[in-house]
């Protein structure tokens, strides 16, 4: 019983010799530590849940346009309302005019959905 006392006793404090020499380890590496190049590589990662731009794109047809509202890939909407990923900014009597994040887009009843120019 005694032997094995000394035994764990001998193990724990090799143990604690090997970590000392870890955390001395990640002092040292910490020391070189930059906020910005942490940012970097984080910019860097890629995203597995994030959806691609392309398949988030999504064309939309006018059907319709009555008393105000437009009837878009057959679902009723009003300014200010979102479809997918494009907002209502402006409904006219002949046209809807779509934003997305990055571009500006016309819909025209029975027409392709367009760049705003």
């Amino acid at each position: 019983m005694r032997k094995k006392l000394i035994l764990l006793l001998f193990a724990l404090n090799l143990y604690a010799l090997d970590s000392k020499a870890d955390i001395h380890a990640l002092i040292s590496s910490l020391q070189g530590f930059s906020k910005e190049a942490i940012k970097e590589h984080l910019h860097a990662l890629h995203n597995p849940f994030a959806l691609d731009s392309m398949s988030l794109h999504t064309d939309l047809m006018l059907e319709a346009i009555i008393n105000g509202k437009a009837l878009i890939n057959g679902q009723w909407l009003s300014v200010g309302e979102y479809m997918s990923e494009y907002y209502i900014s402006h409904i006219e009597s002949h046209a809807v005019y779509v934003q997305s994040q990055n571009a500006r887009y016309v819909l025209e009843v029975g027409k392709e959905m367009r760049p705003h120019e």
